[in-house]
Order: structure tokens, then C-alpha cells, then sequence
């Protein structure tokens, strides 16, 4: 069993990412006008070609008063 699950927040950016690749996630899309990217294998996939599995957001160092 993976030490990891797609429901628990990883923490940082790079633990997400490290968390992922755990679970088995190891392509890196990239988004462009109409479709995702992996250019390591190149694969295109147009939006109704992937699932969108869990989506974590991670915000930089900010200052509210700016």
C-alpha cells in the first residue's frame, strides 16, 4: 500500500510533488492554448483525452498590504 492518498494535502510544492510520484504520477504536463504537454515523451492530450484527478494549490510568500 502507498504511504501516500490523492485526498491528504502533501505540504509544500515539493512534497506534493514527491508525494505524487510515490503514488506513480510520473509524467509533468505543462498547459498550452488548448491541451496539456509532456515534453520529456511528448504527449498532447486536447481536455476530453485526461481526468483531472485532485487539484492543490499553493501559494507563494505575499503581502496582503500590497
Amino acid at each position: 500500500m502507498n504511504e501516500y492518498n490523492l485526498n491528504e494535502n502533501f505540504g509544500t510544492l515539493s512534497e506534493t510533488i514527491n508525494g505524487l510520484l510515490k503514488l506513480g504520477y510520473t509524467h509533468d504536463f505543462n498547459i498550452q492554448d488548448e491541451c496539456i504537454v509532456c515534453h520529456v515523451t511528448n504527449i498532447t492530450l486536447s481536455p476530453n483525452e485526461f481526468q483531472i484527478d485532485k487539484v492543490y494549490r499553493f501559494e507563494g510568500d505575499s503581502d496582503p498590504d500590497y
